[in-house]
């Protein structure tokens, strides 16, 4: 933790293991073959989302417009999977 309590460092990592978590999930589920899109869905409440949610009422404060969006991605990219489709247009991470 930063002496300003910016959060930067905690946010920065929760961001590369979220990109992490959900780069192993779209390798296991595909749009063709692989997992179906009920599994692909249970692994991002499993994995993805509890490492958005871990403190999320301590450093929410601190997630500003470009973090908010790398945030935004990743949970799109997952849900792309999930249903099989191409693109998201609008959906909120908190």
């Amino acid at each position: 933790m930063d002496e300003q309590l910016t959060f930067r460092n905690h946010i920065n990592k929760a961001l590369k293991k979220a990109n992490s978590a959900s780069g192993i999930i779209a390798r296991l589920g595909g749009v063709k073959q692989g997992m179906s899109g009920v599994a692909v869905r249970s692994l991002f409440m499993a994995c993805v989302r509890p490492i958005f949610e871990y403190g999320i009422e301590v450093w929410e404060f601190a997630i500003q417009g470009k973090e908010k969006d790398k945030f935004r991605t990743i949970q799109e990219n997952c849900l792309k999977r999930a249903l099989g489709a191409i693109k998201i247009n609008s959906f909120e991470v908190f």
